[in-house]
């Protein structure tokens, strides 16, 4: 049987109708968009009420730490200082606190395709640290319900359930928030305190700027590209590959 070039834009046609039915998917922040987000605000004062700083974000991991612990691709090392007396203090870090905003983070504002917000975060710190995932929009908020605690050495993989945001092709900020108790009990941060917390994405779930394609497309043009290396034969002939020296496409 003869298969000839004409045939392929059939297949196409008939696979991209997978698009409308596709589910959404998690979304992930990949190393160069974790490289660039910054200090929004603090739970506690700042300078001259507080020693409350967060340090440039970095990819090294012995400017990171003397140690050269960071489990994490991307490492966020600060100093909280707990200044209203609750003895917790905490820092948002997140997309708006780079210049150009969520835009030049993400190279995109629109999350509306995306049912989760996911990120493995990691604690390369001796004391006990939390976090939260967030994600504001042009009219609507969300964080995580509770303080994930991260015991030191260890890590988590946070997730956050974007069903219902408003909004979520107008998100004007993303990121995480880390805090602490500093008691100085219980492995607990003293106050004030250094944290070291670093984040890696969720290797399932598309970072910034991947668009998510549905498994069949993606199947049909892996399977495109694979054709177009095969040598063709006559006019729009492909030649024919025998079973036993085939390979199929997973």
């Amino acid at each position: 049987m003869k298969c000839t070039w004409l045939s392929i834009p059939l297949l196409i046609i008939a696979l991209s109708g997978g698009l409308a039915s596709a589910g959404p998917t998690s979304f992930t922040l990949n190393k160069t968009a974790a490289l660039k987000l910054g200090a929004v605000e603090w739970s506690d004062a700042a300078w001259p009420g507080g020693f409350n700083l967060l340090a440039p974000v970095t990819d090294d991991r012995w400017t990171y730490q003397s140690s050269g612990l960071m489990q994490g691709q991307v490492g966020f090392y600060g100093h909280l200082d707990d200044t209203d007396g609750d003895s917790f203090a905490s820092v948002r870090i997140g997309a708006s606190g780079y210049p150009g905003g969520v835009d030049a983070v993400l190279m995109t504002h629109d999350l509306s395709t995306y049912a989760s917000y996911d990120l493995i975060v990691a604690n390369d710190n001796d004391d006990v640290w939390s976090v939260k995932l967030y994600v504001r929009t042009s009219s609507s908020y969300r964080e995580s319900s509770a303080w994930t605690t991260i015991g030191a050495g260890t890590s988590s993989a946070g997730s956050l359930d974007l069903s219902g945001l408003s909004d979520l092709d107008a998100v004007t900020d993303i990121g995480l928030l880390i805090g602490g108790a500093l008691t100085g009990l219980g492995g607990n941060p003293s106050d004030p305190d250094v944290f070291h917390i670093s984040v890696a994405p969720v290797a399932s779930a598309p970072g910034p700027g991947v668009v998510p394609v549905p498994g069949a497309l993606a199947l049909a043009l892996s399977g495109l590209a694979w054709l177009g290396a095969v040598r063709h034969g006559g006019r729009g002939q492909i030649i024919r590959i025998g079973s036993r020296g085939g390979k199929r496409l997973i």
